[in-house]
């Protein structure tokens, strides 16, 4: 073995020890950075997940509340339809009762569009963070392969 090192220092100019143990410091140091990275990855992914589940529920609660309102407006306008003069204040309430419905429905949407804005604010923060991680993690290697290659 001592030859064949001697042989393969001689041809390639490498000290093939030195090589095998640089080779090692990398390969020990490669896991925890995968690893630390991976788990940036999935939490990130948690957090996207858990943001678009609370957009959803808040969805439906916007949907329900509105479509709860649209039936008291329709209940309301159906109980005043008993004569003209009723009809006529029953079509305005109605009308009155929708616009406010539909009013509340698009401030509820605007609110849970805000919210989500500011969920995917905060995950693009996070994502950043991630990935400044993981160029700091390449540049350290890329810095420990030009030391020890010289």
């Amino acid at each position: 073995m001592e030859n064949r090192t001697q042989v393969l220092n001689k041809a390639w100019g490498v000290d093939v020890q030195e090589f095998f143990v640089l080779t090692n410091k990398i390969r020990a140091s490669l896991p925890d950075d995968i690893k630390k990275a991976n788990r940036l990855v999935k939490d990130a992914e948690r957090i996207l997940a858990e943001a678009h589940a609370e957009a959803e529920q808040l969805m439906e609660r916007t949907r329900r509340e509105a479509e709860r309102l649209m039936n008291d407006a329709r209940a309301q306008a159906e109980k005043l339809v008993d004569a003209d003069e009723i009809t006529k204040l029953a079509t305005v309430k109605a009308r009155e009762t929708m616009a406010q419905a539909d009013q509340q429905a698009a401030e509820m949407r605007r609110g849970a569009d805000q919210y989500a804005l500011e969920v995917m604010g905060k995950l693009e923060n996070y994502m950043a963070g991630v990935m400044h991680q993981i160029q700091r993690g390449r540049e350290r290697l890329e810095r420990m392969e030009k030391t020890e290659t010289r």
